[in-house]
């Protein structure tokens, strides 16, 4: 997801009572999304990622043994690929089964609403290269969305690009499987900087993929734990074993295992579907992460604070900014068969 694609997020706190019909909407949305929007390539609204999750609300999001408070956790994050797709999205939306889709999402925003912003940007990112994010059902995610005064944007600015070095230099970016079709298993990708060190040559891999950044890198052997014999200067990427990246349990342990990852950034409006309604002034910061397995969400956990010193200033972060959080939902929802 390139820096500054166009986003949408939505976070609803549902009670058991509402559940069915929440997860009917969740269910017709899908499906009006894979109908009418493409993915990665093709005619606006296009697509770089697009997912539901859902999960249990935890009393304490940070503890996952804490009690649940009985509600449920919807989180709704689209990326879109240019200004055109919002406007596009909202064109298919509204003549959609009548505009009885949109009109529910409105009516269901009014009970359970937390939080929305549309038409905000990806702020930081896994990779430079990285085109469209390609989730599982299942898969584990986190969220946590920040207010912030403008006065203090700045240095939200900064903290957040400290954390974007931070996932780039442990996480593990799992690109789409179809990159893989026809090749040996020593096409996965993964960011590559000067903590990460592997031989290299000067001989390409060529991968088969609509994604014409990623149709060419240096190759090089599968080891994780080796050397340059000259430092990098630069980011790039390389190719560890496929096997080694993909699969159920993976190395997380190593390398979290990250098929999505954004801060997405917004000014606050007083109503968010209304441009001119008026600028509240205050900044949000959206962290939108999923994982190929939970050893991956665990692991993150185990790393942040041994290579991210801005992990210790989170609470306090959090004291000020905080307007919720949620670890652990669910993939429930996504672009299907147009991900392949």
């Amino acid at each position: 997801m390139t820096k500054g694609c166009p986003t949408v997020h939505i976070i609803w706190s549902v009670p058991p009572s509402d559940e069915a019909e929440v997860d009917a909407w969740v269910t017709e949305h899908e499906a009006f999304m894979q109908a009418t929007h493409s993915f990665g390539v093709g005619d606006e609204p296009c697509m770089l990622k697009y997912y539901i999750s859902k999960g249990p609300e935890k009393s304490n999001p940070m503890d996952p043994t804490s009690e649940p408070t009985g509600n449920f956790v919807y989180v709704i994050s689209e990326t879109y690929k240019t200004a055109e797709g919002i406007p596009g999205h909202m064109a298919a939306a509204r003549p959609w089964k009548d505009g009885a889709m949109l009109g529910k999402l409105m009516e269901l925003h009014g009970k359970f609403g937390v939080f929305m912003e549309v038409g905000g940007g990806v702020f930081t990112n896994i990779a430079d290269d990285e085109t469209v994010s390609v989730t599982t059902k299942g898969e584990p995610c986190i969220h946590v969305v920040q207010n912030v005064p403008k006065a203090d944007e700045a240095v939200m600015d900064a903290y957040w690009k400290d954390h974007e070095a931070f996932m780039r230099t442990v996480g593990v970016a799992v690109p789409p499987a179809a990159m893989f079709a026809g090749q040996p298993p020593v096409a996965t990708w993964l960011l590559h900087t000067a903590q990460t060190r592997c031989f290299t040559s000067n001989a390409p891999v060529t991968v088969p993929t609509d994604y014409p950044s990623l149709l060419t890198r240096p190759s090089s052997n599968t080891a994780r734990r080796t050397c340059h014999v000259e430092p990098l200067k630069t980011d790039t990427l390389f190719y560890p074993s496929q096997d080694a990246v993909k699969g159920g349990s993976g190395d997380d342990a190593d390398a979290p295992r990250v098929t999505s990852f954004s801060i997405n950034k917004a000014i606050v409006l007083a109503s968010p579907l209304d441009p001119e309604s008026g600028d509240t002034g205050f900044i949000s910061y959206v962290m939108s992460e999923t994982y190929v397995s939970p050893s991956g969400i665990a692991n993150h956990f185990v790393k942040a604070p041994e290579h991210w010193t801005g992990f210790a200033e989170l609470p306090a972060k959090n004291e000020k900014y905080l307007l919720t959080i949620e670890v652990g939902t669910q993939v429930v929802a996504n672009m299907g068969e147009k991900m392949k």
